[in-house]
C-alpha cells in the first residue's frame, strides 16, 4: 500500500473588483437645545434655565466647539445664578488639544445684625 497524492485542478476564473457605493451622509453640524430643571437652591433659584450650543467639525479637522449659558428663572434682582461657559476640542494625532472656560454669579441677601 502506498499514498497517493490527488491533484485537483479548478477553473481559472477572472476575479472581479468590488464595487461597493458610500453613502456619506451629511450630519448636522450645529446643535441647540434648550432645558429648564428644578434643581437649583431657594436661596439661589430653584427653577434653572439652560441653552447649549454646539458646533461639530466647523473647521474640517474633527473640531468640535459649544457654548452653555444658564441662569434661574426667577430673574429675581435679590437672589439668583447666572452661568457661562465654552470651550473647544481639536484631534492632534494622538491627542486632542483642548479649552474649556467658565463663569459663575451667584448670589443671595445676607442679613446682617440679629433681629431677636
Amino acid at each position: 500500500m502506498g499514498v497517493r497524492l490527488l491533484r485537483v485542478r479548478h477553473p481559472v476564473r477572472p476575479i472581479r473588483p468590488l464595487r461597493r457605493h458610500a453613502h456619506h451622509q451629511r450630519q448636522r453640524t450645529v446643535t441647540l437645545s434648550i432645558s429648564t430643571d428644578n434643581s437649583g437652591q431657594k436661596n439661589t433659584g430653584r427653577e434653572q434655565l439652560s441653552t447649549h450650543l454646539t458646533f461639530d467639525n466647523p473647521l474640517r479637522l474633527a473640531d468640535r466647539w459649544w457654548l452653555t449659558a444658564s441662569r434661574d428663572s426667577a430673574f429675581s434682582h435679590s437672589y439668583g445664578s447666572k452661568a457661562l461657559s465654552g470651550g473647544m476640542s481639536l484631534p492632534y494625532g494622538y491627542w486632542t488639544l483642548g479649552y474649556q472656560y467658565a463663569w459663575n454669579d451667584f448670589f443671595q441677601p445676607i442679613p446682617i445684625g440679629s433681629s431677636a
